[in-house]
Order: C-alpha cells, then structure tokens, then sequence
C-alpha cells in the first residue's frame, strides 16, 4: 500500500486506491471444555466487561462489550461461532482500522475449561484516510485520477 503524499492536494498514491477499501477487524471467543459454572471478563484495552457467565450467548457478550467506555454501542457486535466459540466484529467508529485485541481478564470457569481469544481477521484502514470528502488523489503508477465520494474516515476512490 502506498502512502498519501501532498499537502493541499490532489494527493499522490502509488497504486489504485479502490484495491485497498479497508476491512473490520474480527476477533473469536474460543470456550473449550465443558463447565457448568463460573464467569469470565473480558477486556479491551483498559477497560473490562461486567462478569460474562459461563453460558453467555452472543447477546450478552455484545452487550458487555458495547457498556464499556471505550467502545460503546454501534462499534462492535457479536454472532455465535462454531460450537463454544462467539465472533466479534468492531464496527463503527472502530471498524476499518487496526484494533487492540481482547483479551481474557478474569475466569472462574470450572471443570477445567479454558477461553481464549484468537485474531480471525486483522483490521486493515483503507487508502487515504483523513481525506476529505471531494479530495482528488492521483495514482502515480498508472496516471489515473480518483475522488473520494465517502468521508475522511472512510474514504471511497471512484476514478474520474
């Protein structure tokens, strides 16, 4: 991917920009074992979850997450997996970009089950973010022009 480069524009990139539309960062919560009792936090950066019991479904685990101060609701939800396991994906005002990973916090599950959790799909930004919406961008290995049609968040290249 290459780099935005100019100041009042248009910009120049190296490589079409419409290859590299971002994509959202997608974590897994993996419960292995069987318990029948227990909770278990999770965290995101500094911040934890209330306790998620051991049977807490997708639901919840979106709900836990979306109460915490810095994700809020919106930016992440949440879908049962394969068997013992809920994918997380941060959306919003955290998707489309590079996300900390959660973490496990805390855990009392019992009968010896463990939880982790695993990076499905690393959060990619796409080119040229912090472009304003109209801003001009030329591809300087081909000579193309584009226009972002979307926000300087989540910029949109349509060529000219």
């Amino acid at each position: 991917m290459g780099i935005i480069e100019g100041g009042i524009g248009p910009y120049q990139y190296a490589g079409d920009p419409t290859t590299q539309q971002g994509s959202d960062a997608v974590q897994t919560v993996v419960l292995t074992g069987t318990p029948t009792a227990g909770a278990y936090k999770l965290q995101f950066e500094s911040s934890q979850t209330a306790d998620l019991a051991f049977n807490a479904d997708a639901a919840a685990v979106q709900a836990a997450l979306e109460a915490l101060p810095n994700l809020g609701v919106g930016n992440v939800t949440a879908a049962a997996g394969a068997v013992g396991s809920t994918v997380v994906t941060f959306t919003g005002t955290k998707g489309k970009q590079p996300v900390q990973p959660l973490t496990v916090a805390s855990s009392t599950l019992d009968a010896g089950a463990t939880l982790a959790v695993e990076q499905t799909t690393p959060g990619v930004a796409p080119s040229g973010v912090g472009s304003a919406k109209g801003a001009l961008l030329i591809d300087t290995e081909n000579g193309k022009l584009y226009q972002n049609e979307g926000t300087a968040a989540a910029p949109t290249w349509v060529a000219r």
